[in-house]
């Protein structure tokens, strides 16, 4: 009964099928001697996200949980180039789902979430890195999941969010970073006289993904 939700529907078709001939080209620039090569070693050999599933040249030290994920999907549907873009084009995808109902839930508006997924979708660099085996559409996902239940006030599912976002890309600290501003500037434009016992514990929630973030490195410099 949702217009603007059908509309996201149609869209996402024929999204899809713009992508689809496209699909099994070969790998090009990052994808041909960074995350393909990566992904298709952890998948022969160690599926993890800890810094030893992969040797440093291949891993290059960034965190691992884009190359786990594609090294499963592997597992599970072959790896061959169309399989590894259709990984990517599966994230860019739920990407466009999670920017229609962060538009509706936040603008209160179903309008304002499919006129934000439609613009999403017509950008030339979302098109170009929506079929590519990088990491960057897997950022934007859980970074704005990030955003969307820290507003929704759901901590549990911020701190995941979260995590997942640093797990991602190292990157995604801008994140965390924005949020603590977010609040600081809240804090100090605020009459309430409990503004600073409150800013403190809202800035602990907000640094909570932080923590096996610095483990996760502090693991890799001890092994590495």
């Amino acid at each position: 009964n949702n217009p603007f939700f059908t509309g996201l529907l149609a869209v996402i078709i024929v999204f899809v099928g713009v992508k689809i001939p496209f699909l099994s080209l070969p790998y090009y620039w990052d994808e041909a001697w960074v995350y393909g090569p990566a992904i298709r070693t952890m998948e022969a050999t160690k599926l993890g996200i800890l810094p030893d599933s992969l040797p440093p040249e291949l891993s290059r030290g960034h965190p691992l949980l884009f190359h786990f994920l594609g090294a499963v999907w592997m597992k599970l549907f072959g790896t061959t180039v169309t399989s590894g873009h259709l990984f990517a084009l599966l994230i860019s995808v739920l990407l466009l789902v999670a920017v229609y109902f962060f538009g509706k839930k936040i603008f209160l508006s179903p309008k304002a979430g499919f006129t934000a997924a439609f613009v999403l979708a017509m950008q030339p660099v979302f098109l170009a890195q929506s079929g590519l085996l990088l990491p960057e559409v897997m950022l934007a996902l859980f970074s704005l999941l990030t955003f969307y239940f820290y507003l929704d006030n759901k901590r549990v599912l911020y701190v995941i969010a979260g995590i997942l976002t640093l797990f991602t890309k190292e990157s995604g600290l801008i994140v965390i970073a924005t949020l603590l501003l977010w609040t600081l500037l809240e804090t100090l434009f605020s009459d309430d006289g409990k503004k600073w016992k409150k800013f403190f514990v809202r800035s602990l929630v907000i640094a909570l993904p932080l923590l096996p973030f610095i483990a996760y490195f502090v693991y890799q410099n001890m092994i590495i």
